[in-house]
């Protein structure tokens, strides 16, 4: 991919601009949704940080012996629970309503160019490439979208939730976590670069293998005469094997992501762990706040989790959305002439008088047929299926 200048465009700024086209022609129509969405995701975030403060408060009101706490701190804990319950729900149907919105638009994008494309444009792409890019490719970008505005933003407002109330229990911990969790970032990204060329390799085989599914299926009357049965067995074998080489490869990169978010967890527990019990038999901290601090590490452990992997499906999406916008680019080369006047039809009329046709001999199709049409006019032709309408058009 180059640029303007003719200089090679690097990954990331290709990435940004295509980031930016999505938001700016996809995603922006929807801001005051998207707006309705990030303020509940906000409260989602704010009552799961308020978990372990409410850990530490029942530890303390424990060992204080407070009898008027015992009611007030399980009423709290209910009340986060529901308030959080609710703000989840509405969250998800308001995200989810915004993506099934946008795959919407996309999809009749698509439709709309293409009833304006040349004919020269829809011959040279196979039908089956287009469907699975109406179908496959709008899914990856459904998929990359609702992990991102229902997953990302809701997560990365809790892991901060989190993390505040990690400093607010223990600073010095909370240092701990910070040095070993960044260390995952190196390799996702790399996998993530890895996984967009393997799915846009994947996706270009689903289209060729729908179209090889389309043609096959719809010309069975000639397989048949020919005798071309093993050939093309051959030919969907050849498909299905190169599509299972692919999504091997993308599972394979996938499937690391998990298990180094999961050993750099228990590296992170088991060090938080062994300097917290150090530091407790110097008789510094307190069994409320080290509980309240685990419990909150614990929960992070998944929205971390999550950003981990959501970066694999996003950059599927994205590849997925690069061929959707170089379907899109493509401009028809026979286009409307600046201040054409439309056509006028004032002569030139049509009529057919004792046509007779027929497929098979002794069977006519048509026999005698006498028609006029006026120049400018519409005619419908009326009758029942195997009549002869298609023949007479």
């Amino acid at each position: 991919m180059t640029n303007k200048s003719g200089k090679p465009l690097r990954l990331d700024a290709a990435t940004e601009r295509l980031a930016a086209r999505m938001w700016r022609e996809w995603v922006r129509p929807y801001r005051g949704k998207l707006l309705v969405s990030f303020v509940l995701m906000a409260v989602v975030a704010a009552t799961t940080g308020a978990y372990p403060l409410l850990i530490d408060r029942s530890y303390a009101m424990f060992s204080a012996q407070d009898r008027g706490m015992l009611l007030a701190i399980p009423l709290a804990i209910v009340a986060v629970t529901i308030i959080k319950g609710v703000s989840l729900y509405s969250q998800t149907v308001v995200t989810s309503d915004i993506v099934q919105r946008i795959i919407a638009d996309v999809r009749l994008a698509m439709f709309t160019h293409l009833q304006t494309a040349d004919m020269a444009q829809l011959h040279a792409t196979p039908t089956g490439s287009l469907t699975s890019r109406f179908i496959n490719d709008v899914d990856l970008i459904r998929n990359a979208l609702t992990r991102t505005l229902t997953g990302l933003v809701r997560d990365i407002l809790t892991v901060i939730a989190l993390v505040g109330s990690m400093f607010y229990l223990d600073w010095l911990l909370s240092l701990i976590v910070f040095i070993i969790y960044p260390i995952a970032a190196v390799p996702i990204v790399r996998i993530g670069k890895r996984l967009r060329r393997v799915s846009r390799d994947t996706q270009a085989q689903m289209g060729d293998m729908t179209s090889l599914l389309t043609e096959s299926l719809s010309g069975a009357r000639m397989v048949k005469t020919y005798n071309l049965e093993d050939y093309e067995r051959a030919r969907a074998g050849r498909a299905f094997h190169e599509n299972y080489l692919l999504t091997m490869k993308a599972v394979r990169a996938r499937s690391r992501i998990d298990p180094m978010m999961e050993v750099l967890g228990g590296v992170a527990v088991a060090g938080v762990i062994a300097f917290a019990g150090y530091r407790m038999t110097m008789g510094e901290g307190s069994v409320g706040a080290f509980s309240g601090f685990v419990g909150a590490l614990l929960m992070a452990a998944q929205p971390v989790r999550a950003i981990g992997t959501l970066n694999a499906a996003l950059q599927e999406g994205l590849a997925a959305a690069q061929r959707i916008f170089e379907l899109l680019d493509q401009q028809p080369t026979i286009v409307e002439q600046p201040g054409a006047k439309p056509l006028s039809v004032s002569t030139g009329a049509v009529a057919l008088r004792g046509v007779r046709f027929s497929y098979e001999a002794g069977a006519d199709t048509l026999k005698g047929i006498d028609l006029d049409v006026p120049a400018g006019s519409t005619v419908a032709l009326v009758g029942r299926s195997g009549a002869g309408k298609s023949t007479v058009f």
